[in-house]
């Protein structure tokens, strides 16, 4: 029930924002997307790298035994705006123009950062209550995968198996399928989260009747 009301509380906040007008001169931004003047103070760059396999863990740019790095690189900006800096994600493409003291032009939803302009690039953002719709549909699939595996083995200490660490990358495959269907998705994005979970099913699967 729990989940359930998140969920539902999680969907009804973003529809919300998504209906929200942009904000008057006289309006003080509790309904509205507010516009704030922006400056750029600086620009990261690098990459978040996960090793999966034998010799897992987390490392960057290696490869250990039998396991495989998978890299993804990521760019930042640091943004100050009315006494508050943030680091906010831009595309490549930004990131190579933009320049310390560049103008930028952020969109606040009930302070929150939904979007960014600079150099005449745009990056969007998903409010909170959109990320936290996702996690709470991953742990109402979690919870369901244990209830069902716990009645069904009748060995709920199976769940720290080889095979049961599956049912995390399943619920979180089905919680971003969940959450796109809520509020849509690129064909690209719906492509790939449809790959991971049915990979995630098909591993726990297999894993299950190896051990």
């Amino acid at each position: 029930m729990l989940c359930a009301q998140q969920v539902v509380d999680g969907y009804g906040a973003t529809m919300d924002y998504r209906r929200a007008p942009l904000c008057a001169e006289t309006d003080d931004g509790g309904a509205c997307v507010r516009r704030e003047a922006g400056t750029v103070l600086d620009r990261r760059e690098g990459e978040h790298c996960t090793t999966s396999g034998a010799g897992g863990g987390t490392n960057a740019g290696t490869t250990g035994g039998a396991g495989t790095t998978t890299c993804t690189p990521y760019y930042d900006l640091r943004v100050a705006w009315s006494g508050r800096t943030e680091w906010l994600g831009v595309a490549s493409e930004t990131y190579r123009e933009a320049r310390a003291g560049d103008r930028a032009e952020l969109r606040l939803w009930r302070d929150e950062v939904v979007g960014l302009d600079v150099r005449g690039h745009t990056r969007t953002y998903p409010p909170a209550s959109q990320t936290g719709v996702r996690l709470w549909l991953a742990a109402a699939c979690l919870l369901l995968g244990i209830g069902a595996w716990a009645a069904v083995s009748g060995r709920p200490s199976g769940l720290l198996s080889f095979s049961g660490y599956g049912w995390l990358f399943i619920a979180f495959g089905a919680g971003w399928l969940g959450s796109m269907a809520l509020f849509g998705g690129h064909p690209v994005v719906w492509a790939f989260a449809a790959l991971w979970t049915g990979f995630a099913v098909f591993w726990t699967v297999s894993a299950r009747r190896m051990a």
